[in-house]
């Protein structure tokens, strides 16, 4: 039930495809019976169209967490990133977070794979989401001559009331190199 939660697209394409068998039922034969089979159909299609809408399940929230994180860091913008940290546990990410931004100017940043595991069994809930995460950047202190990052990135969430807070992070360079 929770994939029909989160992506409505097989209900609105078997909802199609039995649209269709009914309406050409009632091309061939007009009769009011093909009619009456529309309704349920249509009342099925918007009822999983209107629960996606409304519904926003915890996978949902997670995602959003890190497109919100991604959004704060392609605008440089620290507090926003920190405000998405839990406190007491994430040190470690955020101290990584201010490093960067005080060396580096973001200027784009691509989040691909994403792949994530929620766990609502625990106390508090958690997740672990994976991705590849690639940012270009201007280097402001370094000199380094790089202006692209690209990493494998493993980002652990807890959600506490204020919504899923990142509790650390693990950074899979692709040169080697762990942070």
């Amino acid at each position: 039930m929770a994939g029909l939660l989160e992506n409505p697209f097989p209900v609105l394409i078997a909802g199609i495809l039995a649209m269709g068998f009914l309406i050409a039922g009632y091309v061939i034969a007009p009769r009011k019976e093909w009619l009456f089979g529309m309704v349920p159909v249509l009342a099925t299609v918007t009822f999983f169209g209107v629960w996606d809408v409304c519904v926003v399940t915890p996978r949902e929230e997670v995602e959003m967490t890190i497109d919100r994180a991604a959004a704060a860091l392609r605008a440089n913008d620290a507090d926003a990133i920190l405000s998405l940290l839990e406190p007491e546990l994430a040190y470690r990410t955020r101290n990584r977070v201010l490093w960067a931004l005080d060396n580096i100017e973001v200027e784009g940043v691509k989040i691909s794979s994403l792949q994530m595991v929620v766990n609502e069994l625990t106390i508090p809930p958690t997740a672990e989401v994976n991705f590849m995460g690639s940012i270009r950047f201007r280097d402001k202190k370094l000199h380094s001559g790089m202006d692209r990052y690209a990493c494998r990135m493993t980002v652990y969430l807890e959600r506490h009331e204020d919504g899923w807070k990142i509790t650390n992070h693990e950074e899979h360079s692709l040169f080697g190199r762990e942070y």
